[in-house]
């Protein structure tokens, strides 16, 4: 399929590619941009990584909704270990005490709340609740 986006649309695409921040979304432009060179979905989907069938469905996602509806994310995490409750009081005992690696605060997690959380999750958990890492002096 080579040729079918106009000038403009093309100039719109690269731009947005210039400006994206997120891989997910470059692959995704970078995918019409390619499919409108004349590359094969099986090339594409080689050169980036991705299977055929989620190139193919680029494709559709841009048709029908351009380029907004390409870039839409859908994904959800999971709603995490901790409920509302668990998760106010950690923060509450984390503005309290100060813990010097996110270890010992898995560590307090478990003791605490008997769930566990590898280094990575609750890294991701702190951030979510508002937390930054400052290297002690």
């Amino acid at each position: 399929m080579k040729d079918f986006l106009t000038a403009e649309e093309v100039s719109i695409l690269e731009e947005a590619h210039h400006s994206c921040r997120l891989r997910k979304g470059a692959d995704r432009i970078k995918t019409i941009l390619m499919l409108d060179e004349g590359y094969s979905y099986d090339k594409i989907a080689h050169i980036l990584r991705l299977d055929d069938t989620t190139i193919r469905r680029y494709e559709r996602e841009y048709e029908k909704t351009g380029i907004d509806g390409l870039l839409e994310d859908h994904y959800h995490g999971s709603p995490g270990f901790l409920s509302e409750v668990e998760e106010r009081d950690l923060e509450i005992h984390l503005r309290k005490h100060t813990f010097h690696s996110v270890k010992a605060v898995c560590w307090y997690v478990n003791q605490t709340f008997h769930k566990y959380y590898s280094v990575e999750g609750m890294t991701h958990l702190l951030h979510r609740l508002g937390f930054v890492y400052k290297k002690p002096k």
